[in-house]
């Protein structure tokens, strides 16, 4: 019983500790999704230093392996509670470097201790206990791990918050130390202390270099698309502890349930293995679609399934208690690959998300030998004929269609697409048969989509930007979501689009203050395409607080945008995360401060927090407004901003604009709905929006801070 305990108390400590430092170093990076990512990378790397630990203690005799634990757990003891250090603020440098240097300051120790200790007591509960499964110890580990994910975001952090949690967590592992001590005296005093645990290697399991290889790769391709799928849900919804923990969660139930005692229970393989197939269909006709809702349960569900099949597999091939360490090392080292692949090769490599498909690929391609229908050569040839020659076709009825036939061209490719991929079902009894025709699949997929010209594509620590021209327009795109378009024709090139077409409500807060001659300093936060610039009189001064540099560089091009070079020249733009870029300039220095600051539809939740709100009350001259741009297909932030505005003494409004049929219908014009709070120190400060009956009072939930976000609480799918 105490060997369960431990194994599950070490892993709660472990992945309670994930999702509570990277919410502790998050805000220093400008709230960015990839922040995750690279936190998955650095524990994955710590899991991979503790595996190797245990694989050459486990060598040694058991005294030495007790004090070298129990000095380990001291040891990180030394760097606890948890803390940010505030000098990572002051480098500026966001990047994966920085975010892995910063938490090995951290946690690097303590985590390494925690890491050890899987493998490690397995194989002392092994030795104490000859002729006992070991294994049920890993399944203990991984529900005290699923524990702490559900317990962080529904639990600890809605009543503790950050700072409370830290102390908390310091006296679990003050715990685990007595814990840990226990077993070890247990298991002294089963054998002689002067015996290595670690059985002769001549009586071991041979393990060849192509059976490791196997592991690996069983456990890379899970890893990778944990981390795919993660940004997928951080970028799209909001990179927040809950969407970060969702797929980990998932994750780790597929492990529980494999390594089980039955795995078979989990489904029959057969069932398995054809699920897959129509979800990775389905993966690639919903993302043609556009449909981020379906989308996000596709990609869950199409995850969950591929990873339950790879960690069946991988669980299925493992070797006896004699090579345990053996196992978890190559496995932990798959586990980095994989991670690695994500955090650090892909956004150096591609410019768009191209590890995602490929991680599919690579699963199929890993997919457990099925029943075959068709034997020996005639198989091969029939399985990649039919892929083949349906794509063959695809191409020329499609390159054959013309212009004027777009909706049927658009109807008819996503049909054959469909066909392309369920054809799979049948054709997937060969490994590489089925992933090079699900490759084809994708492939045409994306070259198949009816898109405008590409102009430019990048990538950077904080998204994938991506600008297109379709119908006369530029369109800026962050993810899934425009961030801005301008109308390429010369003379409607100052016509603001978008969001912030005139009639909508940024319009009317900039004609507010032309008629009460206010508002000449204005500071944006976030700078997208410069629509806003658009807006301003010759007398108004513009500044915008743009932490990633490729989106000036975008929006300061003349071949992509010309808002800036066009409205507002005189642009002063300062990079940098914006709240820490207010503190350094002068009190009340901006009239009114806007902000826009989103990646794709994720919101940095740093930047509208009661702090945050202080920040910018403090650079708000007086008479000034603050307003929110809140549009999101996820969140309703509306009464987030009311209750902060309200615990301030602040008045607020709010407006959701629809476009009038006029306006959505001009082809010259576009005219997205948007969602808008604007807040002022008294009523007078708003002008004629007090009056207007578009603008209502915003109503109010808890206000969020830096150390509680109840994200949970706005999330609202039917936008």
């Amino acid at each position: 019983m105490i060997y369960t305990l431990t194994s599950a108390l070490s892993a709660l400590l472990l992945f309670w500790m994930q999702p509570l430092v990277a919410r502790l170093v998050l805000p220093f990076f400008g709230g960015t999704p990839q922040v995750w990512t690279t936190s998955l990378l650095f524990f994955q790397t710590i899991l991979l230093l503790g595996y190797l630990l245990a694989h050459r203690l486990v060598r040694l005799p058991l005294r030495v392996q007790v004090a070298v634990q129990l000095s380990l757990i001291a040891a990180g003891g030394l760097f606890l509670p948890m803390r940010a250090p505030l000098t990572s603020a002051a480098a500026g440098d966001a990047s994966v470097a920085t975010v892995l240097v910063l938490l090995s300051s951290m946690v690097a120790l303590p985590g390494l201790a925690l890491s050890v200790h899987a493998p490690l007591l397995q194989r002392w509960f092994a030795h104490a206990n000859p002729g006992r499964d070991p294994f049920r110890l890993y399944a203990a580990s991984n529900i005290g791990s699923f524990a702490a994910l559900g317990a962080f975001p529904f639990l600890l952090e809605p009543r503790l918050g950050i700072a409370r949690q830290t102390w908390l967590w310091t006296g679990v592992y003050a715990l685990l130390f007595a814990s840990v001590a226990s077993c070890g005296l247990l298991v002294m005093r089963s054998a002689p202390a002067a015996l290595p645990v670690e059985t002769a290697p001549r009586a071991a399991e041979a393990i060849s270099w192509r059976r490791r290889l196997h592991w690996m790769a069983l456990a890379a391709v899970p890893t990778s698309l944990l981390s795919g799928v993660t940004a997928h849900l951080a970028t799209d919804v909001a990179s927040i502890p809950l969407l970060w923990i969702v797929p980990l969660a998932i994750y780790l139930v597929t492990y529980i349930v494999a390594f089980a005692d039955k795995p078979e229970e989990a489904g029959p393989r057969r069932l398995l293995l054809g699920a897959q197939v129509v979800l990775f269909a389905l993966l690639v006709l919903v993302a043609s679609a556009h449909s981020a809702q379906a989308s996000i349960f596709i990609d869950l569900t199409a995850f969950a399934i591929t990873a339950l099949l790879c960690h069946r597999e991988l669980s299925h091939l493992r070797p006896g208690p004699e090579r345990l360490t053996d196992f978890y090392l190559a496995a932990s080292i798959g586990s980095v690959i994989g991670g690695a692949f994500n955090g650090l090769l892909a956004p150096t490599l591609f410019t768009s998300v191209a590890e995602y498909p490929l991680a599919l690929v690579a699963a199929a391609a890993l997919r457990p030998v099925a029943a075959r229908f068709l034997e020996h050569r005639r198989a091969l040839v029939f399985e990649l004929a039919v892929p083949l020659g349906l794509s063959a076709i695809a191409v020329i009825v499609l390159r054959t269609l013309g212009a004027e036939t777009e909706l049927l061209h658009a109807q008819l490719w996503k049909w054959l697409l469909f066909a392309l991929a369920l054809s799979s079902i049948f054709l997937a009894s060969r490994r590489l048969a089925y992933a090079l025709s699900f490759a084809l699949t994708l492939a045409f997929g994306v070259w198949a989509m009816p898109e405008g010209t590409v102009l430019h594509r990048s990538r950077s620590f904080f998204g994938v930007h991506e600008v297109t021209e379709e119908h006369g327009f530029h369109w800026l795109y962050d993810g899934t979501t425009v961030h801005g378009a301008q109308n390429w024709t010369p003379a409607r090139r100052r016509e603001p689009q978008s969001y912030y077409v005139r009639e909508g409500p940024v319009g009317q807060i900039f004609a507010s203050l032309s008629a009460r001659h206010a508002g000449k300093r204005v500071g944006v936060i976030g700078l997208g395409a410069g629509m806003v610039a658009c807006h301003l009189r010759d007398d108004q001064e513009l500044t915008v607080f743009e932490i990633d540099p490729s989106v000036a560089a975008i929006a300061r091009d003349p071949q992509l945008f010309t808002c800036l070079s066009d409205c507002k020249p005189s642009t002063r733009i300062v990079l940098g995360d914006a709240r820490l870029s207010l503190v350094r300039e002068p009190e009340g220095a901006f009239d009114v401060i806007l902000l826009d600051a989103f990646s794709s539809d994720a919101i940095p939740v740093h930047l509208l927090t009661r702090e945050a709100i202080d920040v910018y009350l403090s650079r708000l001259a007086p008479g000034g407004l603050l307003v929110f741009h809140t549009s999101n297909r996820f969140l309703t932030l509306e009464p987030v901003i009311g209750a902060i505005a309200r615990e301030r003494g602040l008045v607020s409004r709010m407006e959701q604009y629809i476009p009038p049929a006029e306006v959505a219908d001009d082809p010259e014009r576009l005219a997205f709905s948007s969602r808008w709070v604007v807040a002022a120190r008294t009523l007078a400060d708003l002008g004629g929006l007090v009056d207007d009956v578009r603008w209502i009072p915003t109503t109010a939930r808890r206000a969020w801070t830096d150390d509680h976000a109840d994200v949970v609480s706005v999330m609202d799918f039917s936008h």
